[in-house]
């Protein structure tokens, strides 16, 4: 294998592996503001309840 297929191949291994990570980093902001919104809708339920109480 020449160095030119070599680096060719690697450098597409590099795109693949800096694709990969930013998915991974995606899905964790997704799944961290999905957190947000739910801690956000209990929340709102505590104080809509709450109020309903009083």
């Amino acid at each position: 294998m020449s160095i030119d297929i070599w680096l060719e191949q690697f450098n597409l291994i590099q795109g693949v592996g800096a694709k990969t990570v930013q998915i991974v980093r995606q899905a964790t902001t997704t799944q961290d503001q999905i957190k947000l919104l739910q801690l956000y809708y209990v929340i709102q339920r505590a104080l809509a309840d709450n109020k309903a109480v009083t």
